[in-house]
């Protein structure tokens, strides 16, 4: 990405930037993070943020842009809708479990500009910014759900996922940044992968259907 700041100088920064700098300050701030690649990016996010029981999907952007919501719905099984027309589905998925849709465990970072279209522009400063994945609302901070409600979200954005072409979701420990910045073990999705290896029997037959249903209710893309 390539911008212009307010003072005239030239910024340049990638998707891979935003991450690194949210990883500095997460680890900084006593969470866990737990990057993923392959099928469990697909079927989650680009990482999981874990404090004590409490879990959040993060998907890092350069920047927030209609591109970037087009990189979302190629992962659903109807890649020419975009993507937060499914937020009906998981309204009604996760009610059932009497959890509140106001909001989701799923959130985008991406480097904040401001509202004259300038890079927020500090010299020893890289300033990341939130948004609600579904509803793209803009965040102080990410609001993560307790271990139960999380899975039952991730079984159903697993489902409406396609399948990665790198492979089925693995078994075994995974890996991630602790407060202290070493690597560790994080015993604590050892649920998680238990989920996504058997979300794909749960099958939405009437996905369309519930689409067209919440049609009304579904966010407007920016």
């Amino acid at each position: 990405m390539k911008f212009r700041t307010e003072s005239g100088h030239t910024a340049i920064w990638w998707e891979k930037t935003v991450e690194y700098a949210y990883l500095a300050k997460s680890v900084s701030d006593g969470v866990q993070l737990v990057p993923f690649a392959g099928p469990l990016e697909r079927a989650t996010g680009d990482a999981i943020e874990i404090v004590g029981n409490e879990f959040v999907i993060i998907e890092f952007k350069d920047l927030f842009s209609k591109k970037a919501i087009r990189q979302e719905s190629i992962k659903f099984l109807n890649e020419y809708r975009p993507y937060y027309k499914y937020r009906a589905i998981i309204t009604e998925f996760i009610s059932n479990y009497d959890i509140s849709a106001q909001d989701t465990p799923h959130y985008f970072a991406h480097r904040e500009v401001i509202n004259n279209g300038k890079i927020n522009y500090v010299s020893d400063s890289f300033d990341i910014e939130y948004r609600d994945y579904w509803t793209f609302a803009v965040v102080e901070y990410p609001k993560r759900w307790l271990a139960t409600d999380f899975l039952v979200y991730l079984r159903c954005l697993n489902a409406m996922r396609t399948a990665s072409s790198q492979g089925e979701i693995p078994s075994g420990a995974v890996y991630g940044f602790s407060s202290d910045g070493c690597i560790v073990s994080v015993c604590a999705l050892e649920d998680v992968l238990k989920v996504l290896r058997s979300t794909k029997t749960l099958k939405f037959t009437d996905s369309e259907e519930l689409v067209q249903k919440h049609q009304n209710e579904s966010s407007h893309g920016p």
